[in-house]
């Protein structure tokens, strides 16, 4: 039974679904909520469009999607567009961009750090 709390696109309930691992609800709250501007939203649509859970593989939506959630700072985003511009795999690599968002990440990262202490 498909669960709602707080109306389509919440990210906790996008969560739900991807920890019971119905990639295809996951998928549509998730997709709803990156919508909504969630910028972990779109970090979660942009590993499952890479991976096809919940929807077609599509490598070109998953680099928007990550792409998208990168402008906004998501931590994350840095990573999984690094490793995909670094492996030459699935998208022509570039060491450069590579570098750079790999670097972006840990520096978002160390900037939380300082920002506690």
């Amino acid at each position: 039974m498909r669960r709602q709390r707080g109306g389509l696109g919440t990210l906790p309930d996008g969560e739900h679904y991807r920890q019971e691992e119905d990639w295809e609800a996951a998928f549509q709250y998730d997709y709803a909520a990156a919508k909504q501007g969630s910028s972990r939203a779109m970090l979660y649509l942009g590993q499952m469009y890479l991976n096809g859970q919940g929807t077609e593989r599509d490598i070109q939506a998953a680099v928007q999607a990550l792409e998208n959630a990168a402008a906004r700072n998501e931590a994350e985003s840095f990573e999984e567009l690094g490793n995909l511009f670094y492996q030459d795999e699935l998208v022509e690599r570039d060491d450069e961009k590579a570098f750079l968002l790999v670097w972006k990440k840990h520096m978002r990262q160390a900037s939380k750090r300082w920002r506690f202490r």
